[in-house]
């Protein structure tokens, strides 16, 4: 009986274990996520910034017309 307890108690310390492993790395990834999304985002008002109204022309471009 007292081997039951004893590999109850490694079960439940491993399945401890693993659950803060994968807490990690679930924090990781919101951390690399977030980071990602901030970093598109900067780009997006970056390429908002260096363009005309139109999203493609860049600002300080003149159109000439023949």
């Amino acid at each position: 009986m007292e081997g039951c307890l004893n590999e109850g108690k490694l079960a439940e310390e491993k399945i401890r274990s693993m659950a803060m492993e994968l807490e990690t790395e679930v924090a990781e990834l919101r951390k690399n996520l977030q980071q990602a999304v901030n970093q598109k985002l900067k780009a997006e008002r970056e390429k908002k910034r260096c363009t005309g109204p139109d999203g493609r022309t860049p600002v300080g471009a003149r159109r000439y017309t023949v």
